[in-house]
Formats: C-alpha cells, sequence, structure tokens
C-alpha cells in the first residue's frame, strides 16, 4: 500500500496502486489536478470516465484505484489537494 505524505515528494513504483483518504468530513472536498484540470474526487455523484485511469473502490468512500499503465502520455504531473469549506478546518 502506498503512503503519502503531503507536502513530500514520492516515487510511484508498479503500474497500479490504490489510494486510501481518511479521516476527512462532509465539510472538506479532495480534489485530483492534472493538466491544470481539477476534479473533485469526494463528490459521490463524481464521473471518472474523463479521467480514464481512476476509478473508485467499491462500497469504500475515498478510496481509489489508480492504474498508471492508463495514465495519458500527454499528464507530466498530477496532485492531489484537500480543501476545507467555510465552517471546516484541515
Amino acid at each position: 500500500m502506498t503512503r503519502i505524505s503531503f507536502d513530500a515528494p514520492f516515487r510511484l513504483l508498479g503500474s497500479s496502486w490504490t489510494l486510501f483518504i481518511n479521516g476527512l468530513d462532509i465539510n472538506q472536498d479532495l480534489y485530483f489536478e492534472a493538466n491544470a484540470k481539477r476534479f473533485l474526487l469526494s463528490d459521490p455523484g463524481a464521473n471518472f470516465e474523463e479521467l480514464g485511469f481512476i476509478s473508485p473502490v467499491a462500497g469504500k468512500r475515498l478510496a481509489f484505484h489508480f492504474d498508471l499503465d492508463r495514465i495519458p502520455s500527454s499528464v507530466t504531473a498530477f496532485s492531489f489537494q484537500v480543501s476545507a469549506r467555510a465552517q471546516a478546518h484541515v
């Protein structure tokens, strides 16, 4: 399992991995950004078809499968951002 420390670079090994985000509440959002496009991953109705290489883990909120072999060559970097709404704290 891959562990991510925010604000720290990391290298992914293997062709697929699963990311679990724990501790976010309903007032916090998880964004994924690639090539200046932002996607709200924490939206229960999020459409993952446009990304093509990310899919939600069935039955697990804020858990995602990433297929690194399916990332388009135009994507040179991607990032995650946790954002709090006015009444929440990160």
